[in-house]
């Protein structure tokens, strides 16, 4: 994703996909001529969505498949957005007169988070759901492991394009039948309700 500095379009930062640490977020301030990387400690996963703060312009947001992260422009440390769910984060919109933060997901809807104007909290409109689900190995080779599978749970795994390539009742799934490629794996619960969406790579055969 790109995003321009409204006050100054030679100010232009870029959020990145991919698992290579280190190179999540960029920003040029001379029109993209020059890039400083500001990653810092984001975390390793994909970095989908990028936007200012209009209001306070050296503040932006990212989001990234384990949630939503807000830092600086002339600082390389970036501080969660703790009451969005840890899940890949599709898209950021910032709403400026009613100071609101709007985040986009995959198969977890639409939240809605007011913005303090110091930064210290964030308060959404859905409180988190806590939970430890995550996928491993990512990326994957022959398999995956879901942690914390959930009793009598269920995994769906998707394309991007929304297609629906398989649907496993174990929290352990062999991907040999996947190509190369970048897939979904939602996780629901015994009663059908999602817990957890997770981007993750196939590698190569």
């Amino acid at each position: 994703d790109i995003t321009v500095n409204p006050n100054d379009h030679t100010h232009v930062l870029v959020s990145v996909g991919g698992y290579e640490d280190g190179h999540k977020v960029f920003q040029s301030f001379d029109a993209g001529e020059n890039w400083e990387n500001i990653s810092g400690d984001l975390p390793n996963v994909p970095a989908s969505a990028i936007v200012f703060y209009e209001a306070e312009d050296n503040v932006l947001f990212v989001g990234t498949d384990a949630g939503v992260f807000y830092s600086y422009t002339h600082d390389i440390s970036w501080n969660e957005v703790g009451e969005i769910p840890h899940t890949f984060i599709t898209d950021l919109e910032i709403q400026l007169e009613e100071k609101l933060l709007r985040v986009g997901t995959h198969g977890r809807g639409i939240f809605e988070t007011s913005i303090n104007t110091n930064f210290t909290s964030l308060e959404a409109a859905e409180p988190k759901k806590e939970n430890c689900i995550t996928l491993f190995p990512n990326p994957v080779k022959e398999s995956f492991t879901i942690s914390c599978f959930p009793e009598n749970g269920q995994v769906i795994i998707y394309s991007l394009e929304g297609k629906n390539l398989g649907v496993y009742d174990t929290e352990t799934i062999d991907c040999k039948i996947l190509s190369a490629g970048t897939y979904i794996a939602n996780v629901y619960d015994g009663k059908g309700n999602l817990e957890e969406s997770i981007r993750f790579v196939r590698e190569s055969k």
